[in-house]
């Protein structure tokens, strides 16, 4: 299984720690924290090398997720997004599908679910 590169983009700090220990204890690396959208696009625009995945939040202050994911997607760098919302709109997802999402997990999650989408992209 190939070792993943995860950027986490969330406004709230207890879902970024959620979301690195479980991938860490994984044996993955976070190599970068984004607590809004617009911080995440800087990240990812000052990035030599993309993340293999990032994990985003839908509903963050200044620039929301779905915006993040428009600029970001722009990017020549090729990586997975999953999205970790509590928000679970069907046009939501269908347009974050549109434009290269690759899973959506509801908040509240378990770590079993986290750990197998991230077990599922290691291993594609």
């Amino acid at each position: 299984m190939k070792k993943l590169n995860i950027v986490v983009a969330d406004d709230s700090k207890f879902m970024r720690t959620l979301l690195k220990r479980i991938v860490e204890k994984m044996g993955h690396k976070v190599i970068a924290e984004a607590n809004n959208g617009r911080e995440l696009v800087e990240i990812m625009k000052n990035m030599k090398e993309g993340p293999d995945l990032v994990f985003l939040d839908i509903n963050m202050p200044g620039m929301n997720g779905l915006k993040a994911l428009e600029a970001i997607r722009n990017a020549e760098k090729d990586f997975k997004i999953v999205i970790v919302s509590a928000l679970d709109q069907d046009e939501v997802i269908k347009y974050a599908k549109s434009i290269g999402l690759v899973d959506f997990i509801t908040k509240p999650f378990t770590p079993d679910k986290i750990m197998r989408v991230v077990k599922s992209i290691a291993e594609s």
